[in-house]
């Protein structure tokens, strides 16, 4: 039986998915910010909601174990490194960035860091 957090991880990532293959003009609307790499910001905030997701996920099946944290992080990292060759190979107004599958290693590595941090001080409280 799926639990809650499966329709909000599915869900985020598809959310992802669209925003990472669809045109850029389509972003025109949206206010320009002003920050440098700013879209290294969003791929991060991205991937730390996307591993929140999928951990919470698997949490609730496996516990909250070294492997589940393991595995989502590397089935997050590859799922950025596939979504960043879509965009270089079947989209015209994206293109492939390294620096964008960093970012969203980062993004990710940090949601394993809260969980982690979450984990040791729970014990430590307990």
């Amino acid at each position: 039986m799926l639990n809650k957090y499966f329709w909000l991880a599915v869900s985020w990532t598809v959310f992802v998915t669209v925003l990472c293959l669809i045109s850029t003009d389509s972003f025109s609307s949206i206010a320009n910010i002003d920050i440098d790499n700013t879209d290294k910001y969003v791929h991060s905030a991205f991937y730390f909601v996307l591993t929140m997701a999928w951990l919470l996920f698997f949490k609730a099946i496996y516990g909250n174990t070294v492997r589940v944290r393991s595995l989502v992080f590397s089935a997050a990292v590859s799922y950025g490194i596939i979504v960043e060759i879509c965009q270089l190979l079947f989209t015209e107004s994206r293109s492939g960035d390294a620096m964008d599958v960093l970012a969203n290693g980062i993004g990710s590595a940090a949601a394993i860091g809260v969980i982690w941090l979450y984990k040791r001080n729970k014990r430590i409280v307990n």
